[in-house]
């Protein structure tokens, strides 16, 4: 099915978000979480895509918060598949010391050459998986701009 099979289909974005949750096509999932007009609906392709580049690409560009928020809490490192950490945060019950080593092991990197994400300990002693680039950039810290570019070089 493609894109605009899907949305004949389900004209209405209710039934679109209902009929996302049932998809397994990672394709068409692709497509929906960047193209369907309504953010409830790309949130919930987000929530079923396996797709870490696509993930990423909607953690970073998609203008609805909530869609952002979700890509970016389904990220995980290239290498040890390892859940990300965008934002710093103390987690409630975790001693400080036992917090910020957990955040710095964590905190997402970003490959100055493709764009992919890895977590700090990966970027440390290997190289990105997908172009084989030894240089990171903390995600964190990294303007919206830049991010952008990188992933439209990539596509």
């Amino acid at each position: 099915m493609t894109l605009d099979e899907f949305l004949k289909k389900y004209p209405d974005s209710t039934m679109r978000a209902a009929a996302t949750k049932k998809l397994r096509n990672q394709s068409l999932l692709n497509e929906i979480a960047r193209e369907d007009s309504n953010p409830l609906v790309r949130e919930a392709s987000v929530g079923k895509l396996m797709d870490q580049y696509v993930l990423t690409e909607i953690a970073w560009t998609d203008e609805n918060q909530h869609v952002q928020s979700a890509a970016r809490s389904k990220l995980k490192c290239m290498v040890c598949a390892k859940k990300l950490d965008f934002e710093r945060k103390i987690r409630p019950g975790l001693h400080v010391a036992q917090h910020l080593i957990e955040i710095i092991g964590r905190t997402a990197y970003v490959c100055q050459s493709c764009g992919s994400l890895i977590c700090m300990n990966c970027a440390k002693r290997t190289h990105c998986v997908k172009c084989g680039s030894r240089k990171f950039d903390i995600a964190i810290d990294v303007p919206r701009s830049d991010m952008i570019k990188r992933l439209l070089r990539q596509s």
